[in-house]
């Protein structure tokens, strides 16, 4: 029931376009602020990293690919 009143808002590509520049502001916000902490941490941890920007890039990557309709082969 959620999905169905969730999903159709990706529908629209200026809800899509805000959520991308907020996203991506948030992101390069974030790894200013987590600098040094992301510093000290291996490159190969970075993903798992708890509260970290890394996440909000991913979504960036989800809502690039709604934007340009495209699907994962999962």
């Amino acid at each position: 029931m959620l999905k169905e009143r969730i999903l159709p808002f990706f529908n629209y590509k200026s809800i899509l376009v805000c959520l991308l520049i907020i996203n991506i502001l948030g992101t390069i916000y974030g790894y200013y602020w987590y600098r040094y902490q992301l510093e000290q941490t291996p490159f190969y941890f970075l993903p798992f990293v708890p509260d970290s920007p890394t996440a909000s890039l991913f979504f960036v990557f989800v809502l690039l690919g709604f934007l340009y309709k495209k699907r994962s082969v999962a």
